[in-house]
């Protein structure tokens, strides 16, 4: 076994997706056990208010400090009540020992969103680790009153930025200015924001923060900010991404502002005929706004539940889809279904079938695309490329 190189080991074993079996390499071959622990090891979830598994996971460091590098998805927890002096210092010594993390979540609670201020036992350790690590993605979730320099600090931290139901306190601490640089984040993510992020994130003093945003996305439920938001950032912008799952979403699409840099847009529809003429309205205002450097528009759909039948859109919408994309000019479309529920590739098969009879034109100039994911057979498969 020790003629084997480690390096070949470690590929064999990131393969490995079975809990089970990497817990039996980790006891077989001494070779085994490092690779084995990095994936057993690689979450790390950290609840405030779970004062017993804050000890447990400080014995643990304790004894194998070593382990702390493993731990590179972190989950934390926050909550107001009940914060006691042991477990904030608990919670620090645990952050001030981890020193690979590359995504991390951290999330107040979802009923009332937690009061940044009230966390202040516990936000300093925070945003400490946050500026040590080499973050890929950051997603922060269910907070009130964040201050304008932690808005940005979380903006300068991750490539990837994830907000969701999050308030931002426009009236304290000010921005501190910064100069334009190549790192910092380049996707952002938003969704259920308050106004004042909106007011905050559009204001001339972010556009350092926001200088190397390169892919947004955004919940349709929020129309009225949504264009200030693209016009903020639109020099730089090549994705856009317009959730359209919502429950209160609003179908009226504002027109896109001049975008320079875009090259393609994604719209996410939830299934069902009933939302087909919402997806032709918004269709028509991002083709009728589309600046020239738009090349692809790319419809996702996913399914978590079986159907009775195979989706298939619907006659009239093909007819609308075709009369919208009769323009030579307009930019090619890629449709992709994603099943996340057992079944036997019907679905699938009357979903390119619907849009390749319906949109056969297009089949023939080289601008449909139909993509599908199957859960079951747990790969992707391109059923249709012309």
């Amino acid at each position: 076994m020790t003629t084997i190189p480690q390096e070949l080991i470690n590929a064999v074993i990131h393969e490995v997706e079975d809990t089970k079996s990497l817990k039996a390499y980790s006891l077989a071959v001494s070779n085994f056990l490092e690779p084995s622990q990095r994936i057993l090891l690689r979450f790390l979830t950290l609840d405030l208010a779970s004062s017993t598994l804050l000890d447990l996971l400080g014995r643990l460091l304790a004894e194998s400090p070593h382990i702390a590098a493993y731990f590179t998805i972190l989950s934390l927890h926050l909550t107001v009540a009940d914060i006691l002096t042991h477990q904030v210092l608990s919670l620090r010594d645990l952050l001030a020992k981890l020193t690979n993390v590359q995504q991390c979540t951290i999330a107040g609670t979802t009923i009332d969103a937690c009061r940044w201020a009230d966390l202040a036992p516990v936000t300093p350790a925070f945003l400490d680790l946050i500026q040590r690590q080499q973050l890929a993605e950051l997603h922060v979730l269910f907070f009130a009153g964040i201050p304008l320099p932690v808005l940005g600090l979380f903006m300068r931290s991750a490539r990837k930025l994830s907000l969701f139901d999050v308030d931002v306190d426009i009236d304290g601490e000010s921005l501190p200015e910064i100069q334009p640089t190549d790192s910092g984040m380049a996707e952002l993510f938003v969704s259920q924001q308050s106004p004042s992020f909106y007011y905050a994130v559009t204001c001339p003093q972010f556009a350092s923060y926001t200088a190397n945003l390169r892919k947004l996305d955004v919940a349709l439920s929020t129309t009225e900010y949504i264009q200030d938001l693209m016009r903020s950032t639109a020099h730089t912008l090549e994705t856009i991404r317009f959730d359209c799952t919502a429950p209160d979403h609003d179908p009226a699409l504002p027109p896109l502002p001049a975008l320079p840099a875009l090259r393609s847009i994604d719209l996410v529809m939830p299934i069902g005929e009933h939302n087909e003429p919402r997806l032709l309205d918004v269709l028509s205002t991002i083709l009728a706004s589309r600046p020239a450097t738009l090349t692809e528009i790319r419809l996702l759909y996913e399914i978590y539940l079986p159907l009775d039948s195979p989706y298939l859109l619907q006659p009239e919408t093909l007819v609308g889809l075709s009369r919208l994309f009769a323009d030579p000019t307009t930019p090619r479309l890629r449709a992709r279904l994603d099943i996340h529920a057992d079944e036997d590739g019907e679905m699938l098969a009357g979903f390119r079938t619907s849009l390749q009879q319906g949109l056969h034109g297009f089949c023939a100039e080289g601008k449909l695309f139909v993509e599908g994911y199957s859960f079951k057979d747990a790969e992707f498969i391109e059923l249709s490329r012309r």
